[in-house]
């Protein structure tokens, strides 16, 4: 019985993105056809060697003449993720994306053709990574915004939580501030009824509303000075440090020393001596205590004459 010899294996042929590329509206190049990539060489052809033309009367209309060119490749794979360049710089168009050259063999039927053929591959295969440039980007867009849009969220529900917590704050102190300046109202108040006679009279050192007003801005100061900042809240939010001023961190190392020195020079500036008052009264006392300036006294003059 004659043994059963198994077909060969069909491979598939690898495919290829630039086997056909389209020129025009009907018009396309085809490798083998209209162009040969390097390696391998097509059979029965010299080796590659670029700028060399060679014509053959043998060859397959279309094929009669050849030339070994150049071409610009774009690796749109080698685009990094975050679409920016070695500099930092976004890329935004197909001519930022990284470059190589290539070697060809181009084939038209005059000695002319095959450097058209050439320019027409070089802007047929441009346009081709374009498109693919394209899509890769706006997908690339389209994660950044959805990615924006739930931070953005984020942002707007964090910021939320914490006005609301301000907001509860304020009230409880707003509360408590009203009820202690009625407090500190109704004790003046009643001061003033029992001492009518002495109010009648003007026979007090101070004016019972300049005491009301002194007493107010007291009981004032001391509920606003523990009104919680929006860092002291129950939940620091993860923005707040946008919130602090400029400074506000080395205003407790070095604030005082710049604060001091740059108090100095200015008195010195405006004309204030080391022993001279200010416009705001007396010069604080140095580091040590104040210094006595030493006078060097004259001596008197004794004459000769009697």
């Amino acid at each position: 019985m004659a043994a059963v010899v198994a077909p060969p294996a069909v491979v598939a042929p690898v495919k290829n993105e630039l086997n056909t590329l389209k020129v025009g509206v009907f018009g396309s190049l085809k490798k083998g056809e209209n162009w040969q990539p390097y390696p391998p060489n097509p059979p029965n052809e010299p080796p590659f060697k670029v700028g060399n033309i060679h014509v053959a009367q043998k060859r397959a209309p279309g094929k009669q003449v050849y030339a070994d060119m150049e071409y610009t490749n774009y690796d749109v794979g080698a685009v990094p993720a975050d679409f920016k360049d070695a500099s930092g710089n976004p890329i935004v168009t197909i001519d930022q994306v990284p470059a190589s050259k290539k070697q060809a063999r181009f084939y038209g039927k005059t000695q002319n053709e095959p450097a058209k053929i050439q320019a027409s591959f070089q802007t047929s295969l441009k346009d081709f990574r374009k498109t693919q440039f394209t899509a890769k980007l706006a997908k690339k867009k389209a994660a950044n915004k959805a990615e924006l849009n739930i931070r953005q969220k984020e942002i707007t529900t964090g910021t939320q939580s914490e006005l609301d917590e301000m907001t509860k704050v304020y009230s409880e102190k707003k509360t408590e501030l009203q009820a202690r300046l009625e407090e500190t109202f109704k004790e003046h108040k009643k001061k003033v009824l029992d001492n009518k006679e002495q109010v009648a009279d003007k026979k007090y050192d101070t004016a019972p509303r300049d005491l009301l007003a002194k007493d107010l801005q007291t009981a004032g100061e001391d509920v606003i000075g523990r009104l919680l900042k929006p860092r002291e809240t129950r939940k620091r939010h993860r923005f707040m440090h946008l919130l602090v001023k400029p400074g506000d961190a080395a205003g407790s190392g070095s604030g005082a020393g710049a604060g001091s020195g740059a108090g100095s020079g200015a008195g010195a500036a405006a004309g204030y001596g080391d022993d001279s008052p200010g416009p705001y009264g007396d010069p604080p006392p140095l580091e040590g205590g104040s210094r006595k300036r030493k006078t060097k006294r004259k001596k008197p003059h004794h004459s000769s004459a009697i």
